[in-house]
């Protein structure tokens, strides 16, 4: 690849329909269940109800739970840009993966 980068194209061509099948499970799967499941963060909200409940006695201690938790970028930006990537790279050879 590094003598003749334009081989690179052809390479792609060949190799991404034959992982057609992998590529679109995992976009499912991630798409619809891990994501959503993400943004319910059940546990989180278990855990808050019952720290508000039990352990929080005081109006600052309970305003210190309901505080939202940070966002890692690092780890939620970099799976939504991989399968961004992966949909529009199957949505050039085949549009009806999108519809």
């Amino acid at each position: 690849m590094i003598d003749r980068p334009t081989e690179i194209v052809n390479l792609l061509g060949t190799a991404l329909p034959t992982k057609a099948t992998f590529f679109s499970s995992l976009v499912l799967l991630r798409g619809l269940s891990l994501f959503p499941l993400g943004i319910l963060n059940i546990v989180k909200v278990l855990l808050n109800f019952a720290c508000i409940k039990w352990v929080a006695k005081t109006p600052r201690q309970r305003k210190a739970v309901e505080l939202p938790s940070p966002l890692h970028y690092g780890a939620e930006y970099g799976q939504h840009l991989l399968i961004f990537v992966i949909t529009v790279a199957y949505w050039v050879m085949s549009p009806m993966i999108l519809l």
